[in-house]
């Protein structure tokens, strides 16, 4: 007999020998006989038995003390596990590193007259510090789901405060113990301030920043250091907030349908921030987290080390490692090729459907440079991520919830604190609607600025790439919202709006935008004001097929030679010659 083939439970075990656990205090059962099976034959396991769930996890404790190690302990079904609380709860106000692992059954349901099924759910909140549920393994992203869950409650064991984790997996019973070795699997490590960091030795690299708050000029002048000597690219959506000499909004190049994937490929991400809501995503053979909390994030489902720390002082600790090896400062080949590349789709926009990324396109380029900007998702953001703005200003978006629910009032709010700062907001219809009255509070200001673009449906359901526009008309039934909120009324918006003092404008065309541009980026203006643009779906989904479609198999050989011209192509080749 050797291992069980049931791939989450060999994921389990090659992990716990990745991370050290090598003590397992077993109680006899059937729902874990398949991993009990399979550690027993394996001699690098140290394994006691205890028949009493209540004494075994007690028996862990004391482990634990004494040793100093991560401890395991597993059990059956039914009541088993309950028997662990009191031990776990020892374990967790004495910080003891206990890793409780449990199984059910696929077909288990709870609360459901089926035999020895309990929701392990939810425990006392003094018992464990961390639950995570492996899923059945059935493809490569429960596979992915299986590694990154079972690291992520492995590593909360010594998080801060030591303490007790539970680990569930999911799984159909299995009679085939076949598997002769453990998988090769990735291990997620976390390193601190105090730890020596490994040496960066990937050729493309680049830092891809989601969602952000402010940077420091301290932050920026690192960041940048940093690519200067890794000749590093920094990607960036709006939300980022982030423009430095290396960065580069990404998506206009990302979302390009018929790029190559060497094209925006890299050896290492360095990844920062929160969510992103630029779906264009670049891709990496591996990826590292840089977040002060320390919380395992795995944006690339790829991430090897979490960096706990400060993001400035990360950049700072490999640019010290860089000095002392000598490295050339002034490397830039790497953005000066997505430059370049950007440089190319941009110049190859044609007019657009008038649209919400129309509008964006034009508008993009007179917003005032101190104001502060905020978007609706999804349509709105996307559209905007396309095209740069000014770089002092200053972007925000509610994608942590990623709901239409709050958009406006989130902007309101931050009008109120800054009343002296001209406020933007791009917002689609249903976010629109959906927050409408937030424009009726009565500590609003004169700086508010409310672009809407009314296609009258939601927009979204209907793009090309969008599943629900496989259903044509029949989308606008129940998929799409179709006429609601007035169905485009000319006459709705601007009757509420102008009741409540705001100063109206609207546009059918781009020549009625061009009209009204000045007077809504006016920051002399002494009125708030709210611009209704009406759109219609067939255009909004053509924009975005349109500029999506710009470049056709641009590859990673192409960009190179776009960028370095033929002189320098001939000169590099000499000196490989060489």
């Amino acid at each position: 007999m050797d291992y069980s083939v049931k791939e989450n439970i060999l994921m389990l075990i090659a992990l716990l020998k990745k991370h050290g656990i090598r003590k397992i205090v077993v109680s006899p059962g059937t729902t874990n006989v398949m991993f009990v099976a399979s550690i027993q034959q394996d001699k690098w396991f140290e394994i006691y038995s205890s028949a009493d769930e209540r004494s075994a996890a007690y028996i862990a404790c004391g482990m634990a003390e004494e040793s100093n190690e991560l401890i395991a302990i597993t059990c059956t079904g039914a009541t088993a596990s309950r028997n662990y609380f009191p031990a776990l709860t020892e374990a967790y106000y004495r910080n003891l590193p206990i890793l409780v692992i449990t199984f059910s059954l696929v077909e288990a349901v709870y609360d459901n007259l089926m035999p020895q099924v309990i929701d392990r759910t939810v425990a006392p909140n003094d018992t464990v510090k961390m639950y995570v549920e492996i899923p059945e393994v059935k493809n490569d992203i429960d596979l992915w789901k299986a590694n990154y869950l079972i690291n992520k409650g492995i590593l909360e064991l010594t998080h801060h405060d030591k303490g007790p984790v539970h680990i569930n997996l999911i799984d159909a019973f299995s009679y085939d113990f076949s598997a002769k070795t453990l998988p090769n699997v990735r291990v997620i490590k976390r390193l601190f301030v105090i730890d020596d960091l490994p040496e960066i030795k990937e050729s493309r690299i680049a830092i891809f920043i989601g969602e952000h708050t402010i940077f420091s000029t301290e932050c920026i002048n690192a960041i940048d250091e940093f690519c200067s000597y890794y000749n590093a690219v920094v990607i960036t959506d709006h939300t980022s907030n982030f423009r430095g000499k290396y960065s580069v909004l990404g998506a206009l190049i990302t979302s390009q349908e018929q790029i190559k994937k060497e094209a925006i490929s890299f050896d290492l991400i360095i990844d920062l921030g929160g969510i992103t809501g630029d779906y264009y995503m670049v891709d990496t053979k591996k990826s590292w987290r840089v977040d002060p909390s320390g919380n395992i994030k795995d944006r690339f489902h790829n991430v090897e080390i979490v960096f706990e720390m400060p993001e400035i002082t990360f950049f700072e600790k490999y640019i010290n490692i860089a000095k002392e090896h000598n490295y050339t400062a002034d490397n830039n080949s790497e953005i000066l090729r997505w430059k370049n590349l950007r440089e190319q789709i941009s110049s190859q926009i044609a007019e657009l459907p008038f649209s919400n990324i129309e509008v964006a396109k034009y508008m993009s380029e007179f917003i005032p440079d101190s104001c502060y900007v905020y978007f609706g998702i999804l349509n709105s953001l996307r559209a905007w991520n396309f095209f740069e703005l000014p770089s002092h200003v200053q972007v925000f978006c509610n994608v942590g919830g990623f709901g239409i629910d709050g958009g406006m009032s989130t902007f309101l709010g931050g009008s109120i604190v800054k009343p002296n700062i001209l406020h933007f907001l791009f917002i689609g219809d249903l976010a629109f609607f959906y927050d409408m009255n937030s424009l009726g509070n009565r500590h609003l200001g004169r700086n508010i600025r409310i672009l809407l673009i009314n296609n009258g449906c939601g927009t979204e359901f209907k793009h090309y790439s969008h599943p629900g526009s496989m259903f044509g008309n029949a989308t606008d039934n129940y998929i799409a919202a179709k006429g609601h909120y007035g169905n485009c009324s000319r006459q709705f918006v601007r009757h509420y709006v102008e009741d409540l003092g705001f100063l109206y404008l609207s546009a059918d065309n781009k020549l009625d935008l061009k009209k009204q541009i000045n007077v809504f980026t006016d920051e002399q203006c002494e009125q708030s004001i709210v611009f209704e643009v009406f759109t219609n779906p067939k255009d909004e989904s053509d924009a975005l097929k349109t500029i999506r479609n710009i470049i056709h198999n641009v590859s990673m050989k192409q960009i190179v030679k776009d960028t370095l011209g033929p002189s320098n192509i001939q000169k590099i080749r000499s000196i490989i010659r060489k």
